[in-house]
């Protein structure tokens, strides 16, 4: 493992703990964070969004990605450029490069353009909760989550004080093995 580097697609309903799961990453791992939608956040910024959570601000982020995306496939871009940025860097700094997507079809697209580039695996994650998994947010972006299949799902059901060593366990004995079976 030491050396190679890795990404991770990651995706979970708002509030499943995807945030939590990257810092506790982090606290172990170095890794790259980054997501479809940060740009969006940023264009929803001007237009006044002040990175409220609730299911009308994160409907308005939904939308205007839609709109993006459909306009030149922005979001998927931008995430893609990132990738390349990541995989030409030699420095063993950042060997983990986490990638937030919502939507099935750009998971599919991003995972599917970072295996034909080859030079790095790509593996998907899905966060799960039981106090998020029976919500409706309003729109696609939340509600669809389940509609891809994961390499891999974390259920996040257990005490915050135990997320850390949960997780780290999970990524060692599940992720660990196929991310060095890729090399």
């Amino acid at each position: 493992m030491e050396g190679q580097k890795l990404v991770i697609i990651i995706n979970g309903k708002g509030g499943s703990g995807k945030d939590t799961i990257c810092d506790v990453l982090y606290k172990h791992h170095p890794i790259r964070n980054t997501s479809t939608i940060t740009k969006v956040k940023a264009a929803a910024g001007v237009l006044g969004w002040n990175d409220d959570k609730t299911y009308a601000g994160r409907k308005f982020l939904s939308d205007l990605k839609d709109l993006w995306t459909k306009y030149n496939d922005g979001p998927l871009n931008y995430a893609y450029n990132v990738y390349k940025m990541f995989v030409n860097t030699s420095a063993y700094r950042n060997r983990i490069l986490v990638i937030h997507v919502r939507e099935p079809e750009e998971i599919k697209k991003l995972k599917t353009a970072i295996e034909k580039d080859g030079r790095v695996p790509c593996k998907t994650l899905l966060i799960t909760s039981e106090r998020t998994e029976k919500l409706s947010y309003g729109n696609h972006a939340d509600d669809m989550v389940n509609d891809y299949l994961y390499d891999f799902i974390y259920h996040n059901d257990g005490p915050l004080e135990t997320i850390d060593h949960d997780f780290m366990n999970f990524f060692y004995k599940y992720i660990t093995p196929s991310w060095q079976e890729s090399h």
